[in-house]
Protein backbone atom coordinates (compact mmCIF):
# COMPACT_ATOMS: atom_id res chain seq x y z
CA UNK A 1 0.00 0.00 0.00
CA UNK A 2 1.35 3.43 -0.79
CA UNK A 3 2.30 5.72 2.07
CA UNK A 4 2.95 9.42 1.48
CA UNK A 5 4.17 10.55 4.90
CA UNK A 6 0.96 11.14 6.83
CA UNK A 7 0.69 10.84 10.59
CA UNK A 8 -0.26 7.38 11.88
CA UNK A 9 -3.97 6.73 11.35
CA UNK A 10 -4.65 9.91 9.34
CA UNK A 11 -5.34 7.86 6.19
CA UNK A 12 -7.70 5.55 8.04
CA UNK A 13 -5.08 2.79 7.81
CA UNK A 14 -3.20 1.16 10.70
CA UNK A 15 0.19 2.58 9.67
CA UNK A 16 1.92 5.92 9.42
CA UNK A 17 4.49 8.31 10.82
CA UNK A 18 4.99 9.83 14.27
CA UNK A 19 4.81 13.29 12.62
CA UNK A 20 3.87 14.54 9.15
CA UNK A 21 6.82 14.05 6.79
CA UNK A 22 4.92 14.21 3.51
CA UNK A 23 7.39 16.83 2.23
CA UNK A 24 10.19 14.25 2.59
CA UNK A 25 8.81 11.86 -0.04
CA UNK A 26 10.69 11.87 -3.33
CA UNK A 27 9.50 10.62 -6.72
CA UNK A 28 11.64 10.56 -9.87
CA UNK A 29 9.49 9.20 -12.71
CA UNK A 30 11.34 7.02 -15.26
CA UNK A 31 14.69 7.75 -13.60
CA UNK A 32 15.45 4.08 -12.93
CA UNK A 33 13.84 1.99 -15.68
CA UNK A 34 15.69 -1.17 -14.59
CA UNK A 35 14.89 -0.67 -10.89
CA UNK A 36 11.56 1.16 -10.60
CA UNK A 37 11.56 0.76 -6.81
CA UNK A 38 14.39 3.35 -6.72
CA UNK A 39 12.05 5.99 -8.18
CA UNK A 40 10.12 6.47 -4.93
CA UNK A 41 11.60 6.93 -1.47
CA UNK A 42 11.08 8.62 1.86
CA UNK A 43 13.99 10.51 3.37
CA UNK A 44 14.04 10.28 7.15
CA UNK A 45 15.02 13.53 8.84
CA UNK A 46 18.80 13.67 9.20
CA UNK A 47 20.50 12.42 12.32
CA UNK A 48 20.87 15.11 15.00
CA UNK A 49 24.58 14.13 14.83
CA UNK A 50 24.78 14.95 11.10
CA UNK A 51 26.31 18.06 9.52
CA UNK A 52 22.77 19.04 8.46
CA UNK A 53 21.70 19.46 12.08
CA UNK A 54 24.96 20.83 13.54
CA UNK A 55 24.46 24.20 11.84
CA UNK A 56 23.84 27.15 14.14
CA UNK A 57 20.37 27.43 12.59
CA UNK A 58 19.49 24.00 11.10
CA UNK A 59 17.61 24.12 7.81
CA UNK A 60 16.18 20.64 8.32
CA UNK A 61 13.81 18.96 10.73
CA UNK A 62 16.20 17.03 12.94
CA UNK A 63 13.64 15.31 15.15
CA UNK A 64 13.46 11.55 15.50
CA UNK A 65 10.62 10.19 13.36
CA UNK A 66 9.21 6.64 13.41
CA UNK A 67 7.07 4.74 10.94
CA UNK A 68 4.77 2.22 12.66
CA UNK A 69 2.31 -0.41 11.57
CA UNK A 70 -0.17 -2.31 13.73
CA UNK A 71 0.31 -6.01 12.97
CA UNK A 72 -0.99 -7.85 16.03
CA UNK A 73 0.98 -10.14 18.30
CA UNK A 74 3.58 -12.51 16.87
CA UNK A 75 6.62 -12.82 14.65
CA UNK A 76 6.91 -11.32 11.18
CA UNK A 77 9.36 -11.41 8.31
CA UNK A 78 10.25 -7.83 7.44
CA UNK A 79 12.13 -6.72 4.35
CA UNK A 80 13.45 -3.18 4.07
CA UNK A 81 14.40 -1.87 0.61
CA UNK A 82 16.67 1.18 0.40
CA UNK A 83 18.76 3.10 -2.09
CA UNK A 84 18.85 6.28 -4.18
CA UNK A 85 19.16 6.76 -7.93
CA UNK A 86 21.08 10.05 -7.65
CA UNK A 87 23.48 9.97 -4.68
CA UNK A 88 25.33 7.66 -2.31
CA UNK A 89 23.37 7.25 0.92
CA UNK A 90 24.32 6.60 4.55
CA UNK A 91 21.60 4.28 5.81
CA UNK A 92 21.00 3.80 9.55
CA UNK A 93 17.76 1.95 10.27
CA UNK A 94 16.32 0.41 13.41
CA UNK A 95 13.38 -1.94 13.85
CA UNK A 96 11.61 -1.80 17.23
CA UNK A 97 14.59 0.12 18.64
CA UNK A 98 17.21 -2.41 17.49
CA UNK A 99 19.79 -1.15 14.99
CA UNK A 100 19.66 -3.45 11.94
CA UNK A 101 21.33 -1.57 9.05
CA UNK A 102 24.25 0.86 9.14
CA UNK A 103 26.07 1.24 5.84
CA UNK A 104 26.71 3.38 2.80
CA UNK A 105 24.82 2.44 -0.38
CA UNK A 106 26.27 3.47 -3.74
CA UNK A 107 24.03 5.62 -5.91
CA UNK A 108 21.87 3.69 -8.35
CA UNK A 109 21.81 0.54 -6.19
CA UNK A 110 18.86 -0.93 -4.36
CA UNK A 111 19.58 -3.17 -1.39
CA UNK A 112 17.33 -5.23 0.85
CA UNK A 113 17.58 -6.22 4.51
CA UNK A 114 15.50 -9.13 5.83
CA UNK A 115 14.87 -10.22 9.40
CA UNK A 116 12.34 -12.06 11.54
CA UNK A 117 11.06 -9.66 14.21
CA UNK A 118 8.54 -9.90 16.99
CA UNK A 119 5.91 -7.22 17.35
CA UNK A 120 6.02 -5.01 20.43
CA UNK A 121 2.56 -4.33 21.87
CA UNK A 122 1.11 -5.36 18.45
CA UNK A 123 3.30 -2.88 16.50
CA UNK A 124 6.42 -2.89 14.37
CA UNK A 125 8.27 0.43 14.16
CA UNK A 126 11.07 1.59 11.87
CA UNK A 127 13.29 4.57 12.62
CA UNK A 128 16.60 6.08 11.58
CA UNK A 129 19.16 6.13 14.35
CA UNK A 130 22.76 6.99 13.47
CA UNK A 131 25.34 6.33 16.18
CA UNK A 132 28.71 6.91 14.41
CA UNK A 133 30.02 8.50 11.19
CA UNK A 134 26.82 10.53 11.03
CA UNK A 135 27.93 13.64 9.09
CA UNK A 136 26.01 12.61 5.98
CA UNK A 137 23.42 10.37 7.63
CA UNK A 138 19.97 10.84 6.13
CA UNK A 139 18.44 7.38 5.79
CA UNK A 140 16.12 6.58 2.90
CA UNK A 141 13.53 3.86 2.64
CA UNK A 142 11.98 2.76 -0.65
CA UNK A 143 9.65 -0.01 0.48
CA UNK A 144 8.71 -2.25 3.39
CA UNK A 145 7.46 -5.80 2.94
CA UNK A 146 5.91 -7.52 5.95
CA UNK A 147 4.43 -11.02 6.22
CA UNK A 148 3.59 -13.29 9.18
CA UNK A 149 6.44 -15.63 10.07
CA UNK A 150 5.68 -19.33 9.95
CA UNK A 151 8.12 -21.60 11.73
CA UNK A 152 8.87 -24.84 9.93
CA UNK A 153 8.58 -27.77 12.29
CA UNK A 154 10.10 -31.11 11.28
CA UNK A 155 7.93 -33.98 12.45
CA UNK A 156 9.12 -37.50 13.22
CA UNK A 157 7.41 -38.79 10.05
CA UNK A 158 9.67 -36.45 7.99
CA UNK A 159 12.79 -38.06 9.51
CA UNK A 160 14.17 -41.41 8.35
CA UNK A 161 16.86 -43.57 9.92
CA UNK A 162 19.89 -43.89 7.67
CA UNK A 163 22.88 -46.25 7.95
CA UNK A 164 26.11 -44.30 7.85
CA UNK A 165 29.69 -45.48 7.19
CA UNK A 166 31.61 -48.33 8.84
CA UNK A 167 30.46 -50.12 11.89
CA UNK A 168 26.80 -49.90 10.95
CA UNK A 169 26.13 -46.82 13.08
CA UNK A 170 22.66 -45.37 12.64
CA UNK A 171 21.67 -41.72 12.69
CA UNK A 172 18.56 -39.72 11.97
CA UNK A 173 18.36 -37.03 9.29
CA UNK A 174 15.99 -35.12 7.06
CA UNK A 175 15.11 -36.52 3.66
Amino acid sequence: MPDFGGVYGSSGKAYGWSKDISTRFKYSENSAPNTPMLETSVHFPPSPLSKYCKKEIPDNICDKVDWSVKVGEGKFVIKLYYGDILVNSKIDLSINGESVVSKVIEKGKLEMFEKVVESVQSFISISSNCEKDCDFSMAKLNAVELVPYEETVVSEKDVQELEVGCGGSVTKGNL
